[in-house]
């Protein structure tokens, strides 16, 4: 997160964008930064970056605790930190007006993900391929749609 600060940081104090776009946090939880630290430090970037923008969409990684990249309990923490990091965002979506939080998340018994890794998530078992970000920008478009017409 500290590199997204830094870019926030180095807008211009006139700069104001119609939009900005923030995908962040997954790699706090990989790290193992608690869902709700990870939430707060976002919330600390939003508000830094609200002067810059008319409308932020933040988004983050689906549920990494279901990739294959994870197993065990190492999964287990990943998929609760997912959960916990998705309601923490949700909630902090509705507190701001010109932020929204576009929720990636599913629960494994409908992640197409998990479904069909073979179509959806690339080699790394972490990363989406392009038919993984598909499925994320068509969870977003009403998002950005949204954003743009303001």
């Amino acid at each position: 997160m500290s590199g997204a600060r830094e870019v926030v940081a180095g807008l211009s104090e006139i700069a104001k964008y119609d939009m900005v776009v923030l995908q962040i946090g997954a790699n706090d939880l990989i790290a193992g930064d608690e869902a709700g630290a990870v939430a707060a430090d976002l919330q600390q970037l939003i508000e830094q970056t609200i002067p810059h923008a008319n409308k932020i969409v933040v988004l983050t990684a689906g549920n990494i605790g279901v990739t294959s990249a994870f197993d065990g309990q190492q999964a287990e923490a990943l998929e609760e930190a997912s959960r916990s990091f998705d309601m923490e965002m949700t909630t902090l979506g509705q507190t701001y007006n010109d932020m929204a939080f576009v929720s990636l998340f599913d629960e494994a018994a409908d992640d197409p993900f998990v479904q069909k890794p073979d179509i959806y998530t690339s080699i790394d078992g972490l990363h989406p391929t392009s038919a993984g970000y598909k499925i994320w920008y068509q969870k977003a478009k009403p998002y950005f749609a949204t954003a743009l017409k303001q």
